[in-house]
């Protein structure tokens, strides 16, 4: 009721484009503090949803939930799992700070994350993950 009562005042405030992307800053700002976003109803999917809804979901924010399995040399990006399939996490638009948070020194699958980001496709057709703000789980 909060969440409804909240997005018409804005709706109300501004346009519609710029009450989108600010109801967009306010869900990363949640996903960062609390680990869910705030406004929206971007839920949790598994990765194999990813893979297989991918036209669906194409462009849409979620959050994802899965074992850190591999760093790339240059931390651009990672590769994570969950008991569903394996998922390629664009990290090219974090900040160098959140980046540095991880560590691929040998805790293959030890290391959980959640990662908020919005769908995408590569040149080749596999559904990738750009993410827009990372929080790790702990060990596992």
């Amino acid at each position: 009721m909060l969440r409804l009562a909240f997005t018409a005042a804005l709706l109300l405030l501004g346009g519609c484009e710029q009450t989108r992307v600010t109801l967009q800053h306010l869900d990363l700002w949640g996903f960062r503090l609390f680990g869910q976003s705030l406004l929206s109803d971007t839920g949790y999917v598994r990765i194999k949803e990813v893979h297989l809804n991918n036209r669906v979901l194409l462009g849409k924010p979620v959050i994802v939930a899965g074992a850190l399995q591999k760093v790339g040399a240059q931390r651009t990006y990672l590769v994570m799992t969950d008991s569903s399939a394996k998922l390629v996490v664009d990290l090219t638009k974090l900040a160098a700070a959140e980046r540095e948070q991880l560590d691929d020194d040998g805790a293959q699958g030890s290391v959980r994350l959640k990662v908020f980001g919005v769908v995408g496709i590569s040149n080749r057709g596999h559904p990738h993950l750009l993410a827009k703000a990372l929080r790790p789980l702990g060990n596992t």
